[in-house]
């Protein structure tokens, strides 16, 4: 390849250079065939990269800590919008303080970059918050372990505190009698105690249970809420896009009619006093040009319902609101974000506890309590409309429709009705916490001391194996029905 360049520096602060390639391959013989692999983009890259090295090392040679990077932002992981190059004329207007399309495009994407760190700190915070809130968790399962080890340690210790106890010898029948008596009563005692203890720590684990969940639906009602106000403000925000492009593209169109008009005009008052065919030649254009800049000018009255010298304040109007939605959707865009990474907290936390709840004691216990939440006793207020309207069924019904009525309003005051979409709701986030796949299952375990994820992972083995067990018969049966 032959490149010919020239540098130059005329001490403005642009400094630049002009280089020209070949795009043949230069022999000693002269010029030959054009090259096409020079136009690939794998070439392209590579001397962009070599570039970029070559600059860097002057730089590290100067003693300069700037560094240039080859790659894009998207190649370097850089959650950053790119901005456009000026050029010299453009560069030049924007010194002088004249706004130029390019520069008000760089300023609109600079804009969007600060906001765009801003909102990305700000999840960042909230990231931060919802780790935060995970080990708080933790700790507290890790307390709740740590009192129930210690729970088995003093009924060991009692338990060899009475094994210590001496012994009566058997011909004393009245003391040993005692002492049996004494012995009961305190093993009475204890397994009241225990069976206490136990009910209390069943109580909690549901209430911390249902806690979990509520504050699941409440976050997924929240989520649900964000989203469609998103997807609704995103399906405005297209119309306002084609109305301020159109109403720019025709405001510019009779901004150029009107310079035309201008132009033929300013050359109709140039012309010499004789001339009198040019004259009527420039006077058919101006009424041309007037009739043209007319129905452009009631097009866009028409089109736009303002007047055409409003339309730079309604431009900047819609622009205006084109960035503020623009900036509500990123930032609901991030919430939800936010909102998703609670939940996945709460849902670990969630499934760690149902995984233990298949170790301890009182598991059929924890799980009445968790269906009783579902439908929750009646409060006293309730049991007062019941009375009410049982006193009311005192005196025999005048109709069959005033005992459905009754019947109705009883079944409401027992179950305050919900609608069917909360209660998809419900039952979908239900199904999803309390089903527990594979890798649900590894990031609780994790949590877990090793002795407990042994037993949970040797469980959740035997649960497939007789599930695949149950599935081979059944579709062993189905086999043996079609051969039938």
């Amino acid at each position: 390849m032959c490149a010919d360049f020239a540098i130059h520096d005329k001490k403005d602060g642009d400094p630049h250079a002009h280089i020209m390639l070949t795009f043949r391959d230069v022999t000693p013989d002269g010029f030959r065939l054009k090259n096409t692999t020079w136009n690939e983009n794998s070439v392209f890259l590579e001397w962009r990269k070599n570039w970029a090295e070559v600059n860097n090392r002057m730089f590290e040679h100067k003693g300069l800590e700037e560094r240039i990077d080859h790659r894009s932002y998207k190649e370097q992981g850089i959650d950053r919008e790119p901005m456009i190059h000026l050029g010299y004329e453009a560069s030049a207007l924007e010194r002088k303080g004249i706004k130029t399309e390019k520069g008000n495009h760089n300023r609109e994407v600079q804009r969007r970059n600060e906001r765009r760190a801003a909102l990305k700190e700000e999840g960042q915070l909230k990231t931060e918050k919802a780790e935060q809130d995970t080990e708080e968790l933790r700790q507290n399962a890790k307390e709740i372990q740590l009192e129930k080890e210690l729970q088995k340690i003093r009924e060991i210790q009692k338990t060899a505190q009475h094994m210590e106890k001496p012994i009566e010898p058997h011909n004393e029948p009245p003391y040993v009698s005692t002492l049996e008596k004494q012995l009961k009563a305190e093993k009475a005692a204890q397994h009241i105690e225990k069976m206490r203890e136990q009910q209390n720590t069943a109580e909690k684990i549901a209430e911390r249970m249902k806690a979990l969940k509520e504050k699941y639906i409440e976050l997924e009602t929240e989520k649900i809420t964000l989203i469609a106000q998103h997807n609704k403000d995103k399906l405005e925000l297209p119309p306002l896009e084609y109305r301020a492009e159109l109403m720019d593209e025709h405001a510019e169109n009779i901004t150029a009619l009107q310079c035309r008009l201008e132009q033929l005009q300013e050359s109709r008052r140039n012309l010499r006093l004789l001339d009198l065919k040019k004259k009527k030649e420039a006077d058919a254009q101006i009424a041309k040009a007037t009739q043209n800049l007319e129905q452009a000018q009631s097009f866009f009255r028409n089109r736009f319902h303002i007047d055409p010298a409003q339309a730079p304040a309604e431009l900047n109007r819609l622009q205006n609101e084109i960035r503020t939605k623009q900036d509500e959707l990123a930032t609901k865009q991030i919430l939800v974000e936010a909102i998703r990474k609670k939940q996945a907290t709460l849902e670990l936390a969630y499934h760690t506890q149902k995984l233990l709840n298949e170790t301890h004691p009182d598991r059929e216990q924890i799980t009445q309590l968790l269906e009783q939440t579902r439908h929750p006793p009646e409060s006293i207020r309730d049991q007062q409309q019941i009375a009410q309207l049982l006193q009311q069924t005192h005196h025999p019904p005048q109709t069959i429709r005033d005992q459905q009525q009754i019947t109705q309003r009883l079944e409401q005051t027992r179950h305050p009705p919900e609608s069917i979409r909360d209660q998809q709701l419900r039952d979908r986030i239900e199904h999803q916490l309390n089903t527990i796949n594979d890798t649900n299952f590894q990031k609780a375990i994790d949590n877990l001391p090793p002795y407990q994820a042994r037993i949970l992972t040797t469980l959740r083995e035997q649960a497939k194996e007789q599930q695949r067990l149950i599935e081979s018969e059944m579709k062993r049966n189905r086999t043996h029905d079609r051969s039938r």
